[in-house]
């Protein structure tokens, strides 16, 4: 049964939606990509709000993770729907607001993942080594992508994708996330 299952599952082909399309960007995109996404969605979409402005930040910082191994994620401030109720496509205009809506929910959703993701992620590398992340720490902890991507019951593309142009700070610096995968 589960290799019927497997042979179905290499047979169905993937749809890149838009919606789709957009996760994937926002996924690998660096701080200052999705900072230039989120503006070019708000001046598009009437549909999304800025409730709160982004954190300044200076470079491509996703976190910080304290000596104590405390993780804080760099903010990206809030996003949020103008009305949680998505609009009637019957309606003269609907179906167009409709896909607004929906591309608004999705770009929140998606920003909550990709939080969620990295919080995993670091959480994982810090659990790894927590010495490492004190001033104490001497050897940076390495996962292969395929160890990593099991551990996190993610897809290794899509670990590459979340590691990509991505930085954290410690107490030994801003270092990239790439650094910790060998």
């Amino acid at each position: 049964m589960s290799e019927k299952r497997e042979q179905m599952k290499q047979e169905t082909p993937l749809a890149l939606t838009p919606l789709l399309q957009m996760a994937i960007r926002i996924l690998q995109s660096d701080r200052e990509q999705l900072l230039a996404m989120i503006d070019a969605e708000l001046a598009d979409n009437p549909c999304l709000v800025q409730r709160r402005e982004p954190e300044a930040a200076d470079d491509a910082t996703v976190a910080t993770i304290g000596e104590d191994g405390a993780i804080s994620h760099v903010d990206l401030g809030e996003l949020a729907l103008i009305d949680d109720t998505p609009p009637d496509p019957s309606e003269p205009g609907g179906q167009e607001a409709a896909k607004q809506w929906q591309s608004a929910q999705w770009l929140i959703t998606s920003l909550e993942k990709r939080r969620a993701m990295v919080q995993r992620l670091l959480g994982h590398l810090v659990a790894l080594t927590p010495d490492y992340f004190s001033a104490a720490g001497e050897t940076a902890p390495r996962i292969t992508v395929s160890d990593l991507a099991s551990a996190l019951g993610l897809h290794e593309s899509t670990v590459k994708r979340l590691v990509a142009d991505k930085s954290v700070r410690c107490a030994h610096g801003v270092l990239p996330l790439a650094k910790f995968i060998g």
